[in-house]
């Protein structure tokens, strides 16, 4: 299945929990990019209803939907009275049944069933090393953040996911999706100095203050970390993720690692500061058309088959945004292999 890089809707002004797409649904099918639709534990989104709201989904763009499913984070456990420690059981329950609803073999006919045979592709969301491995070896696509990522570091985690997935035997679905999206801030300018000059340093700070605060990013580091430490001290070795973070034991911190560890501490961090530690270690698109092609370059290379583009960033005025749009789109032909 060819990649595309697909348009992304960007961010609001406010991070909060996301509102019920069916009513924007449909006029998103008038656009030619393959519609995704995300969901959450059965808590939040039963398996019944993902499977016939995606169906109905795929069913009007004329077999264009991608599911993607993730266990969410904890405001939004939170808010519909989610016990955290049930979540992984809830997704693995809903990777599982969506497909056999599809398929007829659940407790509800699904009618009318999806458009494409025999399903969508599937996707999961992955932050860590362990949920890179955990999608591979379900068989579904995986869809990580270069963000806060160094590009060398995605390299690895593209190469744990891939391994993953040639250990895959039974897949959850009707077939494996073996691809890789990841999502980063993009912005492009005619120059390098009106890429800057037009706030990009600013807005990718602010995204990820804003982010890092919302999502509790630092109750959520403690818990990928205790997670971690028990992978490590499994006697069988913790399989490929134990494996990857032996590789990087020890490995010292680089600026933006440090940057985000003082903004999980409460500490301001200078917008200019954080937006140089993140470029530094190639984890943002921001540039002229020629820079971002080198960039968009790098990304293809380290083995990456979708570049989720977010261009409307906090403040960016809606006509940068616009053009950044347009440039990037002029250079995704280069890169439809």
């Amino acid at each position: 299945m060819a990649g595309r890089a697909p348009r992304r809707r960007g961010a609001q002004p406010v991070l909060g929990p996301r509102t019920p797409p069916r009513g924007s649904l449909p006029a998103h099918l008038a656009y030619p990019p393959r519609p995704r639709r995300g969901a959450r534990p059965a808590a939040i989104n039963h398996p019944i209803r993902i499977a016939e709201r995606a169906a109905w989904l795929d069913q009007l763009s004329g077999g264009r939907a991608e599911l993607g499913l993730t266990r969410s984070t904890a405001p939004e456990w939170r808010l519909f009275g989610v016990d955290p420690e049930t979540v992984r059981d809830q997704t693995q329950h809903a990777f599982e049944q969506v497909p056999r609803l599809w398929a007829g073999q659940g407790a509800a006919p699904i009618v009318p069933g999806p458009y494409q045979d025999p399903h969508p592709p599937l996707w999961q969301a992955a932050s860590s090393p362990a949920s890179f491995e955990e999608a591979g070896r379900r068989g579904v696509g995986v869809l990580g953040t270069t963000l806060w990522e160094p590009l060398d570091r995605v390299a690895r985690l593209v190469e744990l996911y891939r391994q993953a997935s040639e250990a895959c035997e039974q897949p959850v679905g009707a077939f494996a999706n073996n691809q890789v999206a990841f999502f980063t801030f993009v912005h492009c300018a005619d120059t390098d100095e009106e890429a800057m000059r037009g706030g990009a340093a600013a807005a990718a700070a602010w995204y990820t203050v804003q982010a890092l605060t919302f999502f509790e990013a630092a109750e959520a580091f403690m818990e990928t970390f205790a997670r971690q430490q028990a992978i490590l001290a499994d006697p069988s070795g913790g399989g490929l993720t134990g494996d990857f973070l032996r590789a990087e034991a020890g490995a010292a911190l680089n600026d933006a690692q440090m940057a985000i560890g003082r903004i999980l501490q409460g500490e301001t961090v200078p917008d200019d500061e954080l937006f140089d530690a993140l470029s530094a270690q190639d984890s943002l698109i921001v540039g002229s058309p020629d820079t971002c092609r080198k960039k968009l370059r790098a990304y293809a290379d380290a083995g990456i088959d979708r570049l989720m583009c977010f261009h409307q960033v906090g403040a960016l005025p809606q006509d940068r945004v616009l053009r950044s749009m347009e440039l990037i789109g002029e250079l995704i032909p280069e890169f439809e292999a």
